[in-house]
């Protein structure tokens, strides 16, 4: 019932040893101004969105899939666009 906000000059460590649930009404953010923010699960991580979701990568985008990688859409065409070569398939 109002503003919490945690500031730390050095590390942040917290041990959940149980489920863990962070809820927001409106918009949450999570941000760092240097280095990284992971994000890991040991079984498996899902992403959702309500509505549209995306992402913007400033410099260079990597993606390492250990077996396969699969995407679906419900709705309309898969549009990729880049280059100067997609090699679908090969």
């Amino acid at each position: 019932n109002g503003n919490s906000r945690l500031v730390t000059m050095k590390s942040y460590l917290n041990y959940v040893l149980e489920d863990m649930f962070l809820n927001a009404r409106n918009d949450m953010s999570l941000s760092t101004s240097k280095k990284k923010i992971s994000i890991q699960a040991a079984d498996n991580l899902s992403l959702k969105s309500g509505s549209n979701m995306s992402y913007h990568a400033e410099a260079k985008l990597t993606g390492i899939s250990g077996l396969q990688w699969d995407h679906t859409t419900q709705f309309g065409d898969i549009t990729i666009t880049g280059g100067p070569n997609i090699h679908l398939n090969p």
